[in-house]
Protein backbone atom coordinates (compact mmCIF):
# COMPACT_ATOMS: atom_id res chain seq x y z
CA UNK A 1 0.00 0.00 0.00
CA UNK A 2 1.41 3.41 -1.00
CA UNK A 3 0.46 5.12 2.26
CA UNK A 4 2.20 2.39 4.27
CA UNK A 5 5.36 2.62 2.15
CA UNK A 6 5.60 6.39 2.60
CA UNK A 7 5.90 6.01 6.39
CA UNK A 8 3.48 8.84 7.11
CA UNK A 9 1.29 7.03 9.63
CA UNK A 10 1.72 9.70 12.36
CA UNK A 11 1.32 12.56 9.89
CA UNK A 12 -1.90 11.05 8.58
CA UNK A 13 -3.17 10.48 12.15
CA UNK A 14 -2.46 14.16 12.94
CA UNK A 15 -4.32 15.35 9.84
CA UNK A 16 -7.42 13.28 10.60
CA UNK A 17 -7.58 13.34 14.39
CA UNK A 18 -6.16 16.75 15.28
CA UNK A 19 -6.65 18.88 12.18
CA UNK A 20 -10.09 17.32 11.46
CA UNK A 21 -9.30 16.83 7.76
CA UNK A 22 -11.68 14.68 5.75
CA UNK A 23 -10.41 11.67 3.79
CA UNK A 24 -10.85 13.70 0.62
CA UNK A 25 -8.74 16.57 1.99
CA UNK A 26 -6.04 14.17 3.23
CA UNK A 27 -5.94 12.49 -0.18
CA UNK A 28 -5.54 15.87 -1.86
CA UNK A 29 -2.71 16.89 0.49
CA UNK A 30 -0.90 13.56 0.03
CA UNK A 31 -1.16 13.75 -3.76
CA UNK A 32 0.25 17.29 -3.66
CA UNK A 33 3.14 16.25 -1.41
CA UNK A 34 3.87 13.03 -3.35
CA UNK A 35 3.06 13.63 -7.04
CA UNK A 36 3.14 10.56 -9.25
CA UNK A 37 2.62 8.13 -6.36
CA UNK A 38 -0.32 5.78 -6.85
CA UNK A 39 -2.57 4.63 -4.00
CA UNK A 40 -3.32 8.00 -2.44
CA UNK A 41 -6.99 8.21 -3.40
CA UNK A 42 -9.74 9.13 -0.97
CA UNK A 43 -10.76 5.47 -0.85
CA UNK A 44 -7.19 4.38 -0.05
CA UNK A 45 -6.99 6.95 2.74
CA UNK A 46 -10.34 5.78 4.13
CA UNK A 47 -9.19 2.13 4.03
CA UNK A 48 -5.85 2.95 5.69
CA UNK A 49 -7.59 4.93 8.44
CA UNK A 50 -10.06 2.09 9.06
CA UNK A 51 -7.26 -0.50 9.24
CA UNK A 52 -5.25 1.63 11.69
CA UNK A 53 -8.18 2.91 13.80
CA UNK A 54 -7.60 6.50 12.77
CA UNK A 55 -10.78 8.49 13.30
CA UNK A 56 -11.66 12.09 13.84
CA UNK A 57 -12.18 12.73 17.53
CA UNK A 58 -14.98 15.21 16.89
CA UNK A 59 -17.96 12.93 16.40
CA UNK A 60 -20.64 15.59 16.54
CA UNK A 61 -22.70 16.91 13.68
CA UNK A 62 -22.93 20.61 13.13
CA UNK A 63 -26.22 22.16 14.17
CA UNK A 64 -27.00 22.99 10.52
CA UNK A 65 -26.40 19.39 9.39
CA UNK A 66 -28.48 18.01 12.23
CA UNK A 67 -31.31 20.46 11.56
CA UNK A 68 -31.32 19.52 7.86
CA UNK A 69 -31.49 15.78 8.58
CA UNK A 70 -34.17 16.17 11.26
CA UNK A 71 -36.36 18.48 9.18
CA UNK A 72 -36.11 16.10 6.22
CA UNK A 73 -37.07 13.11 8.35
CA UNK A 74 -39.97 14.99 9.93
CA UNK A 75 -41.21 16.13 6.52
CA UNK A 76 -41.16 12.59 5.14
CA UNK A 77 -42.79 11.16 8.25
CA UNK A 78 -45.53 13.80 8.19
CA UNK A 79 -46.29 13.29 4.49
CA UNK A 80 -46.31 9.52 4.82
CA UNK A 81 -48.34 9.47 8.04
CA UNK A 82 -51.02 11.83 6.67
CA UNK A 83 -51.25 9.89 3.41
CA UNK A 84 -51.54 6.56 5.21
CA UNK A 85 -54.19 7.86 7.60
CA UNK A 86 -56.20 9.45 4.78
CA UNK A 87 -55.97 6.76 2.09
CA UNK A 88 -55.08 3.66 4.09
CA UNK A 89 -52.59 0.98 3.14
CA UNK A 90 -52.24 0.26 -0.57
CA UNK A 91 -52.39 -3.30 -1.84
CA UNK A 92 -49.55 -2.56 -4.21
CA UNK A 93 -47.37 0.43 -5.03
CA UNK A 94 -45.69 0.98 -8.39
CA UNK A 95 -42.11 2.25 -8.39
CA UNK A 96 -39.63 2.90 -11.15
CA UNK A 97 -36.35 1.84 -9.57
CA UNK A 98 -37.50 0.69 -6.14
CA UNK A 99 -35.63 3.58 -4.53
CA UNK A 100 -38.36 6.19 -4.40
CA UNK A 101 -40.00 6.62 -1.04
CA UNK A 102 -38.00 4.10 1.00
CA UNK A 103 -40.19 4.59 4.06
CA UNK A 104 -43.31 3.72 2.08
CA UNK A 105 -41.75 0.55 0.68
CA UNK A 106 -40.53 -0.49 4.12
CA UNK A 107 -43.95 -0.02 5.72
CA UNK A 108 -45.73 -1.73 2.81
CA UNK A 109 -43.45 -4.75 3.16
CA UNK A 110 -43.75 -4.75 6.93
CA UNK A 111 -47.56 -4.57 6.92
CA UNK A 112 -48.22 -6.83 3.93
CA UNK A 113 -50.19 -9.30 6.06
CA UNK A 114 -52.77 -6.59 6.77
CA UNK A 115 -53.44 -5.70 3.13
CA UNK A 116 -56.63 -6.81 1.39
CA UNK A 117 -54.78 -8.87 -1.19
CA UNK A 118 -51.60 -10.19 0.38
CA UNK A 119 -50.94 -12.76 -2.35
CA UNK A 120 -49.11 -10.22 -4.51
CA UNK A 121 -45.97 -8.21 -3.84
CA UNK A 122 -46.41 -4.97 -1.86
CA UNK A 123 -44.70 -3.08 -4.69
CA UNK A 124 -43.92 -3.66 -8.35
CA UNK A 125 -41.23 -2.07 -10.49
CA UNK A 126 -42.44 -0.62 -13.79
CA UNK A 127 -41.19 1.87 -16.34
CA UNK A 128 -41.94 5.51 -15.54
CA UNK A 129 -44.48 5.79 -18.37
CA UNK A 130 -46.64 3.25 -16.49
CA UNK A 131 -46.46 5.07 -13.14
CA UNK A 132 -49.34 6.89 -11.52
CA UNK A 133 -49.34 10.67 -11.35
CA UNK A 134 -48.73 10.67 -7.59
CA UNK A 135 -45.41 8.92 -8.14
CA UNK A 136 -44.11 11.97 -9.97
CA UNK A 137 -44.02 13.68 -6.59
CA UNK A 138 -41.23 11.29 -5.56
CA UNK A 139 -38.67 13.42 -7.35
CA UNK A 140 -39.50 16.21 -4.94
CA UNK A 141 -39.54 13.80 -1.99
CA UNK A 142 -36.09 12.52 -2.94
CA UNK A 143 -34.76 16.09 -3.17
CA UNK A 144 -36.22 16.99 0.22
CA UNK A 145 -35.59 13.79 2.16
CA UNK A 146 -33.52 10.95 0.72
CA UNK A 147 -30.76 13.03 -0.90
CA UNK A 148 -30.09 15.29 2.14
CA UNK A 149 -29.94 12.21 4.39
CA UNK A 150 -27.59 10.52 1.93
CA UNK A 151 -25.38 13.62 1.79
CA UNK A 152 -25.24 13.75 5.59
CA UNK A 153 -24.36 10.03 5.81
CA UNK A 154 -21.63 10.36 3.17
CA UNK A 155 -20.23 13.40 5.00
CA UNK A 156 -20.27 11.50 8.30
CA UNK A 157 -18.46 8.58 6.65
CA UNK A 158 -15.88 10.90 5.09
CA UNK A 159 -15.26 12.52 8.47
CA UNK A 160 -14.87 9.11 10.13
CA UNK A 161 -17.96 9.48 12.32
CA UNK A 162 -19.52 6.27 10.98
CA UNK A 163 -18.24 3.28 9.01
CA UNK A 164 -20.79 2.20 6.40
CA UNK A 165 -18.59 -0.54 4.95
CA UNK A 166 -18.05 -2.49 8.17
Amino acid sequence: MAIQSLGIHNYLRKLVENDKKSHKEVSFLLRQAHPGVNGLSERSVRRFCAQHSIRSRDRSLSKADLDAVVSSAVAEQEVFRETLLHYGLWDQVRVEHGKEFYLLLFVEERLKLYRNNNTRQPYVQTQSKQNHAVERLWVEMNCRTNYPVKRALVQMENEGVIDMEG
